[in-house]
């Protein structure tokens, strides 16, 4: 849209509207113009680097502590691209901000569609990030960043206090960069009054402690990330709050409000940032991370994904929803739970009370169940692949009572929905 946002569902349909009101695609392709028509045309601009320079002094704004980064300019950070776009970018604006030793694998910094070193080069995962974790090794670097091949979204690794690289999930890079916002911003005296976060429905619940400790809103939307940037159109641009930071559990981060997509280049800066400011009190971010579960309590946190294959595999999936549905309490006796929220029928059934009341629930195909404290678990088909999601998040003062909990409550969840679904 003009935010720069991806289409909401009301913009989105009136494109499809118009689209379906063609039926002439032949003729419309034999009568457009050329490629030279078109860049002598005022439909044409191209983008050079005076356009990257605004994009790189627009991210040195964003930065919290650039005075913590002069000090510790010597910090080891290892960084792929994994063989996709981030390559420029991420080392302009790690440049800009006076880091010395950035070290990049070399194998994968030039883009390659055909991924020769990462044949899945998701930074979710450890396969993927396995030669940054070899280079951060050899340069003795505490801190891996990788970015995915269209570089919006961010993968971390980080050496822990056995000396052991860990890849940090989604929800922990999150956490680790709301508290850090929050936190220094509430410090330094700039974090403004009706301050609000953005994340999903299936992202981490530790969320709520953290905004709450800064008297800051947080809001969960729908995955995909235009439902972040639509919050940003509302309330930021168009209201009178202020966006701090919006995150998707699937790694994907936004700092600031210039960009309204989720921006690796931007997570990359902040992250950097935040291992700088750590490396001032001689911590890593994995010590960081150590502080918030010791402040917050531990989050222990899981997806699950089912996949089944083809037409076959998207009537299963179909099914086991409707199965839940139909009775959504079937196969989970001994939980504890409390309310369920279902985003299809957009409902909301409190068991404690014993009563369903309509909501203002924004229309998806999930199933979200809270249990006790912050304990939950939520049910959705995948929107790009053939995969039923179950989502997990269990916690506590304790590691183990955390731990403990998901591994007991993941086994009787997912061996009920692998039921439904069938071979």
């Amino acid at each position: 849209g003009e935010d720069g946002g991806q289409f909401g569902p009301e913009a989105a349909e009136i494109v499809l509207n118009k689209m379906n009101e063609r039926d002439d695609f032949a003729q419309m392709l034999n009568s457009a113009k050329s490629l030279e028509e078109v860049q002598k045309s005022d439909l044409w601009h191209e983008m050079g680097e005076s356009f990257d320079q605004e994009y790189n002094d627009m991210l040195l704004k964003l930065s919290i502590n650039p005075e913590a980064i002069k000090k510790q300019k010597d910090l080891a950070i290892a960084y792929t691209p994994l063989h996709g776009t981030g390559f420029k970018p991420v080392m302009r604006i790690l440049d800009s901000l006076g880091f010395e030793h950035i070290y990049v694998v070399k194998e994968q910094a030039e883009p390659n569609g055909d991924f020769p070193t990462a044949p899945y080069p998701n930074p979710e995962e450890r396969d993927a990030m396995k030669m940054g974790i070899n280079l951060a090794e050899e340069k003795h670097a505490d801190l891996l960043i990788a970015t995915d091949p269209d570089a919006d979204r961010t993968g971390v690794a980080v050496r822990t206090s056995d000396d052991d690289f860990v890849v940090l999930t989604g929800n922990q890079i999150g956490l680790l960069i709301m508290e850090y916002i929050l936190s220094e911003k509430a410090k330094k005296g700039i974090l403004p009054e009706k301050s609000f976060c953005v994340t999903t429905i299936v992202s981490s619940k530790l969320t709520k402690k953290v905004a709450a400790n800064y008297h800051t809103d947080l809001t969960e939307v729908l995955t995909g990330f235009k439902n972040i940037a639509e919050q940003i159109l509302e309330r930021d641009e168009n209201g009178d709050e202020h966006f701090q930071f919006g995150f998707e559990e699937s790694i994907g981060y936004l700092v600031g409000t210039n960009v309204r997509d989720k921006d690796a280049v931007v997570a990359t800066m902040i992250i950097a940032e935040m291992a700088a400011v750590a490396a001032e009190e001689n911590k890593t971010l994995y010590d960081k991370l150590i502080e918030i579960f010791e402040k917050y309590g531990y989050a222990s946190e899981l997806t699950v994904s089912l996949q089944r294959e083809g037409i076959k595999g998207a009537e299963q999936i179909a099914n086991a929803m409707r199965v839940l549905r139909e009775d959504k309490l079937k196969g989970f006796a001994g939980l504890p739970i409390t309310i369920i929220k279902d985003f299809q029928e957009n409902d909301i059934a409190d068991l404690i009370k014993g009563e369903t009341q309509k909501a203002d629930l924004p229309q998806s195909n999930v199933l979200l169940y809270q249990m006790e404290d912050l304990d939950w678990f939520a049910v959705r088909p995948s929107g790009t692949e053939p995969k039923l999601k179950i989502y997990l998040g269990f916690y506590d003062e304790s590691k183990e009572v955390a731990k403990n909990k998901l591994d007991e409550y993941k086994a009787l969840i997912v061996d009920h929905i692998e039921q439904l679904l069938g071979k």
